[in-house]
């Protein structure tokens, strides 16, 4: 018996989709799969979302010592619930 390998043909394709459209293609997928969608979505977006909250922290300066006391009251906080 002689064993036929298939050829792959690789052709590319454009598909206008709607967020409607891919919404219900992500709904029908594992959710390991809706997992690393997430991770690539995430790392697609990092620079923008970054861009964004360096912009709108601009608009409210804390100095180190503001930034020390919030970090203190925040374990003071987490010590008195009992978290470590």
């Amino acid at each position: 018996m002689q064993h036929i390998k298939a050829m792959e043909t690789q052709i590319p394709v454009t598909l206008n989709l709607g967020f409607t459209q891919i919404q219900a293609i992500v709904d029908q997928m594992p959710e390991d799969e809706k997992a690393r969608l997430a991770s690539y979505l995430d790392r697609q977006t990092v620079v923008k979302r970054i861009e964004r909250f360096q912009a709108s922290a601009s608009n409210f300066p804390l100095s180190d010592e503001d930034i020390l006391a919030e970090v203190k009251a925040v374990r003071r906080e987490r010590h008195a619930a009992g978290h470590r």
